[in-house]
């Protein structure tokens, strides 16, 4: 199977610059917020009221996320430990167009200029088109860290895809959401085992409970993916960059001499998340199945040819002390962020929240070796302000 990725993104874009055409009729409700909007609820429309005069309506917002990480121990040597670090300095803006068109931008400038998000997206339909450089949709926590319960994703991440240029469709009923789309990935940190790659990635979530502050998340995601590079290689951070020396990485992988382009692989990922009240659960399992494959073998003396198949999963518990609770989108299969009931400004505390997860990675075959990863760690969150949020994690 063979990804022409040009062929489908021209197809996409014609359908998506051709939908204002087609569109039947015009929407009364304001459209359920992406998973990066998800610090406000979009409230629909008051149909008992006089009608909205008919002028279009623009909107924009701009948005900063800076953070500073600061090693407090460890018990490793000096020469593999960083005392801090800017770790992201972005800035991100949107730009709203009578509901319909969504543009979003955003780069990170804590090591140079860096383009992050670029994105258009029409939603007259109720299959939400999108085109440009974005998130591949992939697991719970796709979004980030700016939602999360902890400073990074987990390290089970590892397998999963990150950013990539190209073109996707949503949809969503009252209790499920999918996304498809076809990417080409962008090669990211050679760190963080970044790669070009072509990729078809799908979505699919469903809830079969979800009442307001109650919520039970069920999804699967599956990605077939082309290294154009013909060399394969998965390298998962230990979930700090303070810390040096403990990625965990697979052997390098290479197209076997009898494989008809096992540069192609596939990734599986199934999720289960719930929230109740102040309380959420989060757990995924992710897996990578490769083809024929040749590598150096684990005692590095020769090639040999191999099937690998590696695996990741994490278990994640966070709770809210002071009773507030997530946003949840039923299009995206995402939860929001935390907006403090009584924050420092009008003399309360702000939101405090304790997290702990448990991440395992394993990116070890038999026969050409490898290593495996395990992180613990836990979270104490405070939330002084809306847009303010101090992190101590172990």
């Amino acid at each position: 199977m063979d990804i022409n990725f040009k062929a489908l993104v021209t197809c996409a874009l014609v359908v998506m610059l051709a939908a204002p055409l087609a569109k039947a009729q015009e929407k009364t409700t304001e459209p359920e917020a992406p998973a990066d909007e998800l610090d406000t609820v979009p409230v629909d429309l008051d149909t008992d009221t006089e009608p909205l005069p008919d002028v279009p309506l623009l909107e924009w917002g701009l948005s900063t996320n800076v953070q500073m990480d600061g090693l407090i121990n460890s018990d490793l040597p000096p020469a593999r430990e960083k005392s801090s670090e800017l770790r992201r300095a972005r800035v991100s803006g949107l730009l709203e167009w009578n509901f319909d068109w969504i543009l979003k931008a955003g780069g990170d400038f804590s090591d140079g200029a860096e383009l992050r998000e670029l994105s258009l997206e029409y939603r007259g339909w109720p299959l939400y088109l999108e085109a440009g450089r974005m998130v591949e949709p992939f697991g719970v926590l796709q979004g980030g860290s700016r939602n999360s319960s902890l400073m990074e994703r987990p390290q089970a991440y590892g397998l999963a895809p990150g950013y990539g240029v190209g073109v996707a469709a949503n949809s969503r009923g009252d209790r499920w959401g999918f996304t498809a789309g076809v990417y080409k990935s962008t090669k990211n940190d050679e760190f963080e085992g970044g790669r070009e790659e072509n990729a078809i990635t799908l979505r699919g979530t469903f809830t079969p409970l979800n009442a307001g502050n109650k919520v039970i998340h069920l999804g699967f995601a599956g990605s077939f993916r082309e290294t154009e590079e013909g060399i394969l290689q998965f390298v998962a951070i230990p979930e700090s960059v303070l810390l040096l020396g403990l990625n965990a990485s697979s052997k390098e992988l290479f197209a076997g001499a009898n494989a008809s382009g096992t540069n192609k692989y596939w990734l599986y990922g199934i999720e289960f998340a719930s929230m109740f009240g102040p309380m959420t659960i989060k757990s995924e399992y992710m897996q990578a199945q490769i083809g024929d494959v040749l590598g150096f073998n684990e005692s590095n003396t020769g090639f040999e040819s191999s099937n690998p198949i590696y695996f990741s999963y994490y278990f994640e518990l966070a709770g809210i002390l002071t009773g507030e609770r997530r946003d949840y989108s039923t299009r995206r299969g995402m939860f929001g962020g935390i907006q403090p009931q009584s924050s420092l400004l009008l003399g309360g505390l702000g939101a405090l929240e304790l997290a702990a997860r448990f991440s395992f990675i394993h990116l070890m075959d038999e026969t050409l070796g490898g290593e495996e990863g395990l992180v613990l760690s836990a979270g104490l969150n405070w939330y002084p302000l809306d847009n303010i949020k101090v992190m101590l994690d172990a």
